[in-house]
């Protein structure tokens, strides 16, 4: 029983040492694209409205996390409980031999803890595969805007170098027309004296 219990919350903790790292890094991915957004406001518009939705998004992601949490450290605390009463009850089969079957029936309503924290571990994992899924959508949703912002800005720095060169043709223009007519009045001057 104990080494089937050591062996079950190894599991548990590097399920939530892999949460934990995953975590890590979306929050990093999120804060390198607030930095990038915060660069771009200006150029970029359009992309508040798919910001806002982003950020309600992220917020909802937390507001699970935090629920998730909770249950992790309510399972955390029927285990240090579970720990106690396994404890407990070491003692009493070591004290009271004679008295198996009451220990036996003790040890049938454990299982019984056992299983339904077991049914809990699995709808846990059930969640977090969803929230895993949520957030590779979110990445795709965020590579997908940036892409489009990055086109947005090539086509704008485009169509300004155009109006550029257009610009340098009239100013060329009216300089040319400039020089014409202060030539004529140059030529136009001795002609009245």
């Amino acid at each position: 029983m104990e080494a089937l219990l050591k062996q079950f919350m190894e599991q548990m903790n590097k399920r939530f040492d892999e949460f934990a790292h995953e975590q890590k890094e979306m929050r990093n991915e999120i804060g390198e694209i607030k930095v990038e957004q915060g660069e771009m406001r200006k150029e970029i518009s359009a992309i508040k409205t798919d910001q806002a939705e982003m950020r309600k998004e992220i917020g909802e992601i937390k507001v699970e996390q935090g629920e998730m949490r909770k249950e992790i450290s309510a399972i955390k605390t029927d285990q240090a409980e579970m720990r106690k009463e396994i404890g407990e009850i070491k003692a009493e089969q070591a004290e009271m031999r004679k008295e198996i079957d009451v220990i036996k029936v003790e040890q049938g309503e454990m299982r019984k803890e056992t299983g339904a924290i077991k049914i809990e571990q699995s709808e846990m994992r059930n969640e977090i595969g969803t929230i895993k899924t949520e957030q590779a959508e979110m990445r795709k949703e965020i590579a997908f805007y940036y892409g489009s912002m990055m086109r947005e800005i090539d086509n704008t720095r485009i169509e300004t170098r155009s109006q550029f060169k257009y610009l340098e043709v009239v100013i060329d223009r009216h300089r040319g027309a400039i020089e014409l007519l202060g030539k004529r009045t140059k030529a136009a001057s001795p002609n009245e004296n």
